[in-house]
């Protein structure tokens, strides 16, 4: 009998590829994700995959008891060094609330959770504090040929670093005859020395017996993240989508029938298969010998943090729906006052008008006044 796996931000299914690869049996994976390609590319390899849509609209309680692992990496955008560091309160990086909120839904057995080890320390220890778990970090060098440091907050017990393979670049990388049309050289010469294009170009070059950057979303060669290969002084090339497959350790041409621009993005936003597969190894390892999960810290359970955390933005709510309040009724305030002067520079302007007409009227008197004497005295 397999197990029931519930995938949050599920992108294209790096979490399935993984629990293959660690030879752990599925009875059910439901993956939840918007992106059109990314399910696409999902849906070419599990046809077999339940969809769900939109984790922020969905009510999880329905799966209450029947997830043994909840699996996701929340995006990262608001919190990695390369993000704008809005932190947990960015749109994109609070959906870890929803990961959250489905691991109290749902009452899973198992959670993993995986996000960017470059965020700060303050938003690490939220994250701590809310899973009730330190997180365990892992920098996918040890099993391929791309820097990629990650935190993985999970309650599978007694996992230990990768022994690191050593894998370089010479090892994924393409014939140069397969990879014509992703020569850079030119390009990069062609960037005038001194602009930031040229220092992005030049500094992102690697050669074959290093390893890669961390994969971004877009590969070219001013892009901050990407990779430049130089295979000789005049031979440099960016990395094909084959060659970024590699690098997350993804099956070649596991991401073929969309566009290169939709695969490097697709990837880029994917897991390293082979780290989580690693984890994973310990999770079957604890199903098999019945070892239950790590118990969590007893003040920080996700259940109370998640009653914290929704309590908090109830209140949070409830103080900008007064503040909006507030603004309407000082914006109505000053409409009124405002009328009140036009009101009263109007009625200042009939006083003049009103004593002018009363000035005229008393000229116009006089001058009867003075014909009517001037007629009796004559």
């Amino acid at each position: 009998m397999g197990i029931t796996v519930l995938s949050l931000f599920d992108g294209i299914s790096c979490g399935m590829v993984a629990l293959e690869r660690a030879g752990i049996e599925v009875d059910k994976y439901i993956a939840y994700e918007i992106e059109h390609n990314a399910i696409e590319i999902s849906k070419k390899n599990y046809p077999e995959i339940v969809r769900g849509g939109d984790v922020t609209k969905e009510d999880f309680t329905k799966y209450k008891g029947k997830i043994d692992i909840l699996i996701g990496g929340s995006p990262c955008q608001n919190l990695c060094s390369c993000g704008n560091r809005k932190g947990l309160e960015g749109e994109e990086s609070r959906l870890f609330f929803d990961y959250v909120r489905a691991l109290y839904e749902t009452e899973a057995k198992w959670f993993l959770l995986e996000n960017n080890a470059t965020m700060t320390k303050e938003n690490q220890d939220i994250i701590t504090g809310i899973m009730g778990v330190e997180p365990i970090y892992i920098n996918s060098n040890l099993l391929t040929a791309q820097e990629r440091k990650r935190l993985y907050w999970t309650n599978i017990p007694d996992i230990k670093q990768p022994e690191d393979k050593g894998i370089f670049l010479r090892d994924i990388v393409q014939p140069r005859e397969e990879k014509k049309e992703y020569e850079c050289y030119k390009r990069m010469m062609a960037k005038e020395e001194g602009t930031l294009a040229h220092k992005k170009a030049w500094s992102q070059v690697k050669t074959l017996d290093q390893k890669s950057r961390a994969l971004t979303t877009a590969q070219n060669i001013s892009n901050s993240g990407a990779t430049n290969i130089k295979y000789s002084d005049t031979e440099y090339y960016i990395l094909t989508p084959l060659e970024c497959e590699r690098l997350q350790t993804l099956p070649d041409n596991y991401t073929e029938g969309v566009s290169n621009t939709q695969r490097y993005k697709a990837i880029g936003n994917g897991w390293t298969v082979d780290v989580i597969a690693h984890i994973f190894k310990y999770l079957k390892k604890a199903i098999e010998e019945n070892i239950e999960p790590v118990k969590l810290k007893d003040h920080e359970r996700p259940q109370q943090s998640y009653r914290r955390m929704v309590n908090t933005e109830e209140k949070k709510t409830e103080e900008k729906t007064i503040n909006a309040n507030e603004v309407i009724e000082m914006q109505e305030k000053e409409k009124y006052e405002k009328k009140i002067a036009e009101l009263e520079r109007e009625l200042k302007e009939k006083d003049k008008e009103i004593s002018k007409i009363r000035r005229e009227m008393q000229t116009l008197k006089d001058r009867v006044f003075n014909i009517l004497l001037e007629k009796a005295c004559g």
